[in-house]
């Protein structure tokens, strides 16, 4: 999947830069779909950019994140303040 972006030939380095850590964009690609799929009745919006995968073995940075819930969700026996 990865290998089918658009942009994917950055990812093995090129013009000179070293190859991307893909092993940790993998991981947090998958981890954040997973954690999607398990707030799938209360997440109502998810969005992750930029995301930086750095040079191979120094992992992933998230620039800015922000996940939406609903505000009657009721997450893990937490629910949202009154508000």
């Amino acid at each position: 999947m990865i290998g089918e972006l658009r942009g994917a030939a950055i990812l093995s380095g090129v013009r000179g830069s070293k190859p991307r850590d893909v092993e940790a964009f993998a991981e947090t690609v998958s981890r954040i779909s997973r954690m999607a799929w398990e707030l799938r009745d209360s997440l109502l919006a998810l969005d992750v950019n930029p995301l930086f995968v750095r040079a191979a073995g120094e992992g992933v940075v998230a620039g800015d994140a922000l996940a939406v819930i609903a505000a009657d969700a009721d997450v893990d026996g937490v629910r949202a303040p009154d508000g």
